[in-house]
């Protein structure tokens, strides 16, 4: 037989064992031999894990692949897509707040204490105790309930402010409004201001000129003692050589006290004094030291 017949049949499926016996004498003729046996053992081994390969399907392995390539991508993540939709309504919330505070009116209130108040534009108001304001921004106008002191920056658009009598109009001025139910008092301390009652009469009132409307009708008038209508803010009064009557008159006004019996009694009477801050009792009873008089 020869050798590559053997051969195949050793490696082949057809092999005996006196095969076998051949193999190993023709193994110990020489080194040769064994080594060139050796590297046909690898190749058969090769073979071996091979010959199942010989029954791919190359069509059916290429259409497998083709329908995983027209299967639909997977989703992506909509993690981005929430965060970003989040962001959108976090922003449209903060320009509704804004666009909201900022037109909606702004009410102050001075209960048991008088309050100051400034604007960006530089206009300043006080608000008298049991006092209310509402001020309406985009409007430009006030409400005013009570007492308060304005100081007016000069105005683009006139400051209109409401009281129950009637309207004032402003371009920049410092003034003080007295405002009750049927009740409305002016004085103007420096500038101009247009005041229209409810009947649509026109008034205009300039420097230490006042106004006066009740359910008796509107006077105006004159008086350069502004601190008589400034008292409820600084609480001083300064008087020089003043006359009693005037000094009275003005306690009067101040704290709703009728002192027509004294007034007959003060004639040539004059007074030279500073209060600040006090109670009347103290200063009728620094009034009683300066003049002799028992109030």
């Amino acid at each position: 037989m020869k050798l590559s017949e053997f051969l195949v049949q050793v490696f082949g499926s057809e092999r005996s064992k006196g095969e076998f016996e051949q193999l190993s004498d023709w193994k110990e003729e020489g080194a040769l031999n064994a080594k060139h046996l050796k590297e046909m053992s690898s190749l058969n081994f090769l073979a071996n894990d091979l010959k199942d390969y010989q029954s791919f399907d190359v069509e059916a392995a290429l259409n497998k692949t083709l329908s995983k390539i027209e299967e639909p991508a997977p989703k992506k993540n909509n993690r981005y897509f929430i965060v970003a939709f989040a962001l959108l309504l976090l922003a449209a919330a903060v320009i509704f707040s804004y666009n909201y505070f900022k037109n909606t009116p702004i009410t102050h209130v001075a209960d048991a204490e008088k309050i100051e108040v400034r604007l960006e534009d530089g206009t300043m108001f006080n608000l008298n105790e049991h006092s209310t304001l509402v001020f309406d921004e985009e409007t430009n106008h006030m409400s005013l309930k009570g007492e308060a002191f304005f100081d007016v920056a000069k105005q683009e658009t006139p400051l209109v402010i409401n009281t129950s009598m009637g309207d004032i109009t402003v371009l920049g001025t410092s003034f003080n409004v007295h405002s009750a139910d049927g009740f409305t008092e002016i004085y103007m301390f420096s500038g101009i201001i247009q005041y229209e009652t409810t009947e649509n009469e026109i008034h205009r009132l300039e420097q230490n000129e006042g106004l006066r409307i009740d359910s008796e009708g509107l006077t105006t008038f004159e008086s350069d003692n502004k601190q008589l209508f400034s008292y409820w803010l600084d609480e001083e009064l300064i008087y020089k050589n003043t006359p009693l009557t005037n000094v009275l008159h003005d306690l009067e006004r101040l704290f709703n006290k009728d002192y027509s019996k004294l007034k007959s009694q003060s004639n040539d009477l004059f007074v030279t004094a500073n209060f600040k801050n006090n109670s009347l009792e103290e200063i009728l009873e620094e009034l009683q030291v300066i003049t002799g008089i028992t109030f």
